[in-house]
């Protein structure tokens, strides 16, 4: 099995063939993770080999399992391809980021807002001669 990385904010998932053969490892380690400053959930599954945790986003705690966990050797050479890129992102960069993007957004709906409203009204009444039916008034 690969090592696989799935993060989202406040959401973080990984599994890994160590948490399989490791068990009695995995559960210390589980109980370091719960021990995390803004870490809220955390769930280990022997079967599947995956370690689930939920957190604060603004705690950084997903940054910070993700560095125990690969100096802890949980993330084998040939798989640090499988991380995310997203994940290996700083806390900071990612917010930056997020914020980044939430401004374009907001700034472009404006602008779209903006352009209706300045030139609909124009729009329609060069249009009018020609939804107007013969002969009607207006």
């Amino acid at each position: 099995m690969k090592t696989y990385v799935h993060d989202i904010p406040g959401r973080l998932r990984v599994r890994a063939e160590r948490f399989k053969s490791h068990p009695a490892e995995t559960e210390e380690l589980k109980k370091i993770v719960q021990g995390l400053s803004g870490v809220t959930f955390v769930e280990y599954r022997p079967a599947s080999g995956s370690l689930l945790l939920r957190y604060d986003p603004a705690s950084g705690a997903g940054n910070q399992v993700l560095m125990l966990l690969s100096e802890r050797g949980y993330f084998p050479e040939e798989s640090s391809e499988a991380i995310n890129p997203a994940t290996k992102m700083k806390f900071s960069d990612r917010v930056v980021k997020e914020v980044r993007d939430a401004a374009t957004a907001t700034i472009a709906t404006y602008v779209l807002e903006v352009l209706i409203i300045r030139f609909a009204p124009p729009a329609i009444l060069l249009m009018l001669p020609f939804v107007r039916k013969p002969g009607a008034r207006v």
